[in-house]
């Protein structure tokens, strides 16, 4: 009686196979970040847009700053 059988295509991911879950999970991971970002962006601009002109001075910003401080970029420090 032989008890060896074929290998099974569907037995055991291949390293190949466990590279590119891998890959495929670290993706998803960057763009729910990504997504998270643009989202928390979009709620700061819309906050900051909802601000009379003398809050946002209160605050070290003018009204044409205020969409690069919600995308996180602007800063105060002029050598940053």
């Amino acid at each position: 009686m032989n008890t060896s059988t074929a290998p099974s295509v569907l037995t055991a991911p291949t390293d190949a196979f466990a590279r590119i879950a891998d890959y495929a999970v670290a993706k998803a991971r960057a763009l729910d970040a990504w997504l998270a970002a643009q989202r928390r962006a979009s709620r700061d601009r819309d906050d900051l847009a909802a601000m009379s002109d003398r809050e946002l001075q209160d605050i070290g910003l003018s009204r044409g700053s205020a969409d690069a401080a919600a995308s996180g970029g602007w800063s105060r420090d002029p050598f940053a």
